[in-house]
C-alpha cells in the first residue's frame, strides 16, 4: 500500500486542480470543494474511505481545537467594528491623510490596520462595505 512520490505528487496536483475547478468554475463553496479534494487525494493514494473520513475529521477537529476561539473572537471584533461604524471613521481619517488620489492606498492601509486583530474572512466582510 506504499505510494510512490510520483503518485503522491500527481494526486496532490489533482486535488489542487479539483479545488480550483470547483470554486472558480462551478462556484461551489470552498468548504465542500476542500472536502471533495480530500476524497480525490485519499482515493488517489489508495486510502480506504473510512480512513479518509477519519483523517478529515481529525484534521478538522485539530484546526478547531487550536484556532476556533481565535476565529470566534476575531469575527466578533469584526462585527463590532462594522456595526459601530469604526472602520468607516478610520477609513475617512486615513483618506484625509492620503488624499483622494491615493484612495487605493488608504483602503490598503485601513485593511492592514483592521486586519491585524480580525480574522481574514471577518476583515473582508467589514471592509467590503467601505470598498463600495
Amino acid at each position: 500500500m506504499a505510494t510512490g512520490f510520483t503518485q503522491l505528487s500527481v494526486c496532490l496536483l489533482a486535488g489542487i486542480a479539483v479545488i480550483i475547478l470547483l470554486t472558480a468554475r462551478f462556484q461551489i463553496h470552498a468548504f465542500f470543494a476542500l472536502l471533495i479534494a480530500c476524497f480525490v487525494v485519499g482515493i488517489g493514494v489508495q486510502m480506504p474511505v473510512a480512513d479518509i473520513v477519519n483523517t478529515v475529521k481529525d484534521g478538522f477537529g485539530n484546526i478547531l481545537k487550536s484556532l476556533g476561539l481565535i476565529i470566534v473572537l476575531g469575527t466578533t471584533l469584526g462585527i463590532l467594528l462594522e456595526h459601530t461604524g469604526s472602520t468607516k471613521v478610520m477609513a475617512s481619517f486615513i483618506l484625509k491623510l492620503t488624499g483622494e488620489k491615493n484612495a487605493a492606498w488608504a483602503m490598503s492601509l485601513t485593511g492592514f490596520i483592521v486586519g491585524m486583530p480580525v480574522f481574514c474572512d471577518s476583515g473582508f466582510i467589514v471592509l467590503n462595505g467601505i470598498n463600495k
